[in-house]
């Protein structure tokens, strides 16, 4: 039979117990708790080290700033950065001062995206200067060539579908200078990049939010080829004009294309995406 002492005896224990546990959660001493734990993996992440900052020296390298990032500013007529407004980017991008960014010297109406960011702060995970990433190929480099060379490729070819791609006559001339195939053409080196279709049949579906149903289908960033036909044709005010405008979307499409994708990519936040996969 069980022993009536020690069934009273673990009962009162349990009830001890319960108490502490009560008295623990308590709304001020729960959040003591609370920010201390807080504080403690604030403290640990602190002491991550900070990775040094590595640059490919193009910067440096290239007085007329050739061969650094100069995205919607005042160029000159054959398409390079003017000094003075790649200068106004590195002074705004040195103090992080609004009114420095506001100053940048811009060749039309395109403004930069978000670019000071880099300047705010996350509750979560390390901080992003505890981060990094190599530094991209010099613009004198084998490996920047290559890379420019399947980005006009990309362009010729964003606007042929991807179930296209095994018979289409511009993939096979792309795929004979950058020695791939059609089954592996543009896709990264990622493990599990090559498996399956080239874009998940579930980005393509309906999303439905409660009553609200989104619309999986891309838009197109051009309704016609007009950057392609620009860049093919050396028509160099076609190419900085374009670079200077916002581009129109165009109707949704059923059928995937580089095109689709890639205005999937701009229109729609990375977790956005995600969320809905």
């Amino acid at each position: 039979m069980p022993n009536r002492r020690r069934f009273f005896s673990s009962a009162v224990v349990s009830l001890g117990s319960a108490s502490l546990l009560g008295a623990a959660n308590e709304p001020s001493t729960r959040l003591d708790r609370a920010a201390s734990l807080r504080q403690r993996r604030a403290d640990a992440m602190r002491r991550a080290p900070v990775p040094p900052v590595i640059t490919n020296g193009d910067e440096q390298r290239y007085a007329n700033r050739i061969g650094s990032y100069a995205k919607t500013l005042r160029r000159n007529p054959i398409g390079e950065v003017e000094p003075a407004a790649y200068d106004s980017l590195l002074r705004a991008c040195e103090s992080g001062a609004p009114t420095d960014f506001e100053a940048i010297r811009r060749g039309g109406a395109v403004r930069l995206k978000n670019p000071s960011g880099a300047f705010g702060c996350q509750n979560l995970g390390l901080d992003q200067s505890q981060f990094s990433i190599p530094p991209a190929p010099r613009f004198d480099s084998a490996g920047l060539a290559a890379e420019m060379i399947e980005l006009y490729w990309m362009s010729l070819a964003r606007d042929i579908p991807f179930s296209a791609y095994a018979s289409d006559g511009v993939i096979a001339e792309a795929c004979a200078e950058l020695r791939r195939t059609p089954a592996d053409s543009f896709r990264g080196p990622a493990a599990g990049a090559l498996a399956g279709p080239y874009v998940s049949q579930f980005l393509l579906q309906p999303v439905h939010f409660g009553s609200v149903v989104a619309d999986g289908m891309p838009a197109s960033a051009f309704a016609t080829g007009e950057w392609v036909e620009a860049v093919v044709g050396d028509d160099v005010e076609a190419v900085l004009a374009l670079h200077d405008v916002a581009h129109p979307r165009s109707s949704t499409t059923s059928t995937p294309t580089r095109r689709s994708i890639g205005r999937r990519r701009l229109s729609r936040p990375r977790y956005r995406t995600c969320y809905c996969g």
